[in-house]
């Protein structure tokens, strides 16, 4: 009986120990063909939908759409307004902790990044 009730408790308490939480500002610098770029990844998850924003210096503040997570497994899209009417970068990967392992692939090329989570200031999170 104590053996039924212990795999019924981890059944129900599984999926909160497996689920990735994504949510938070994530720094990284891509290493583009023209150099290194500095951007912030801002994601929020519900459920499995990830949405949000990226931000640098060229284009300011971007949407991320068609974003989720799936396991460790990520994707999303962002796409950014340019002179030259809209761009979209498909970004993919996994999620390994405090740490993002991701490929984008922008205008024909791939371009790998590992965003790291921004730090919580225990002040700015009451």
């Amino acid at each position: 009986m104590k053996a039924i009730l212990l795999s019924i408790f981890v059944l129900m308490i599984s999926p909160s120990i497996l689920a990735q939480d994504i949510d938070g500002s994530w720094n990284a610098t891509m290493d583009t063909p023209d150099g290194p770029l500095s951007m912030v990844f801002n994601l929020t998850s519900e459920g499995n939908r990830i949405t949000g924003t990226m931000s640098n210096i060229f284009v300011g503040i971007a949407p991320i759409s068609d974003g989720s997570l799936v396991g460790k497994d990520v994707s999303f899209k962002v796409t950014m307004e340019s002179q030259e009417g809209a761009i979209i970068a498909v970004y993919k990967g996994t999620l390994e902790g405090d740490v993002l392992n991701l490929m984008s692939t922008f205008d024909g090329d791939i371009i790998p990044g590992t965003p790291q989570r921004q730090a919580v200031n225990a002040s700015q999170s009451n």
